[in-house]
């Protein structure tokens, strides 16, 4: 009952919304100059992952109108992602404050002079349709309806009905990808290719080299890479267990690891390092997201919880192995046929918020404690069976 109250209020205030700045959208709709070629605004002011699990849909809109226009808004800490992207026309940054992590940080009026420079920005380009991945009214509201752009395109995730011309049904059952994709329905454009993407220049392709020749003797040195880290601590694994990881890939298979993340991680990264008798190499806030995708396409197996860097492991055919315990698999596994998941279905918190655990355990979530190297060990001893690859320097 109080779910359908809500609701109703919500959907009361919307409306009260769109009327108070229908006349403002009927004016900016209406000085609209004319022009012929198809423009979309694209937005994902999001997390890495997402903005990864994007652009499938990037480039089908791209195969499908191929004289249009494809203009992508999204998080500056996400730029490396979509750099190079053959399918993408222009990209426009804004520091979202709502995505943040961070305590209090909401929108604010000292936001307010950022957005006003990139409403005139976006103005400019004359989009004549607006799609928002994200599914949030806020975004829906800021960047489509008061742009006045004809057509605007979201799911219902948080509302904003009111404010779109067409729209699809937020299935929590589907994959994040797969979402993002349900979105290009009523454009008619089909999809080809379900796979995240990433694109490289030759300087990236030379930042491996240089780096694989500095810490192997052989270029062609076998290795795999672990991502311990995310963007919230519950997802993450108990630390030892990496380093046991790491020395059993050595010692079985002659792997050597890197161990990979941001600048943030450096500190909890040299604490696995403590643990690893050895075959771990620490190349952790020393790489960006693209000299990683690099080495991630190199590597034999990939390694980690869910985050940012399995959806970039997911953009190539390599083995991967993620935990999973306090987010849905179902919606944010690594969306590649190598990957393997270890997910004990044993979380009893909420999984739709995956802020915290009830119970932790080993400075970790319950859930993710409870997973063993055993299970790794088993995974592994699995893919090395079905990669001969690796398997051949057994001992």
């Amino acid at each position: 009952m109080y779910s359908k109250i809500k609701i109703f209020i919500s959907l009361l205030i919307e409306k009260m919304v769109y009327g108070l700045f229908f006349p403002w959208f009927y004016i900016m709709n209406k000085n609209r100059t004319g022009q012929k070629q198809q423009v979309f605004l694209l937005s994902r002011l999001d997390l890495i992952g997402d903005v990864l699990m994007t652009t499938p849909a990037i480039r089908a809109i791209k195969e499908q109108y191929p004289d249009s226009k494809i203009v992508l808004l999204i998080n500056k800490s996400c730029a490396d992602i979509v750099m190079e992207n053959p399918f993408i026309d222009a990209v426009f940054y804004y520091s979202w404050p709502w995505p943040s992590r961070i305590s209090k940080n909401h929108f604010s009026s000292i936001d307010i002079p950022g957005y006003y420079r990139l409403f005139k920005q976006l103005r400019k380009i004359n989009a004549n349709t607006f799609i928002e991945f994200r599914g949030d009214i806020r975004m829906i509201f800021l960047f489509g309806f008061l742009l006045g752009i004809p057509r605007r395109i979201s799911s219902l995730r948080t509302g904003g009905r009111s404010f779109l011309t067409d729209y699809v049904v937020y299935d929590k059952n589907k994959h994040e990808l797969e979402r993002a994709l349900s979105l290009l329905q009523p454009i008619y454009v089909s999809v080809t290719k379900k796979r995240p993407e990433i694109y490289y220049s030759a300087s990236h392709v030379k930042f491996a080299d240089d780096l694989l020749n500095n810490k192997f003797s052989d270029i062609h040195t076998q290795y795999a890479i672990i991502a311990p880290f995310s963007g919230k601590e519950v997802k993450e694994w108990v630390p030892k267990r990496w380093a046991e990881m790491a020395d059993y890939l050595f010692e079985k298979y002659k792997l050597r690891s890197f161990i990979v993340g941001s600048r943030n991680d450096m500190e909890a990264s040299a604490n696995i390092l403590h643990f690893a008798n050895h075959g771990l190499i620490n190349i952790t806030g020393h790489t960006t997201l693209k000299q990683l995708s690099i080495l991630m396409s190199r590597s034999k197996l990939v390694l980690g919880v869910d985050s940012g860097s399995l959806h970039l492991a997911s953009c190539f055919d390599i083995p991967i192995i993620a935990l999973f315990g306090p987010t849905h698999q179902n919606e944010f596994r690594p969306y590649s046929p190598f990957a393997k998941i270890v997910d004990l279905h044993i979380c009893s918190c909420n999984k739709d918020k995956h802020d915290s655990c009830l119970k932790p355990k080993n400075g970790c979530a319950f859930c993710m404690n409870e997973i063993t190297c055993n299970h790794l060990f088993e995974v592994i001893d699995d893919i090395a069976k079905e990669h001969h690859y690796f398997a051949s320097a057994n001992v």
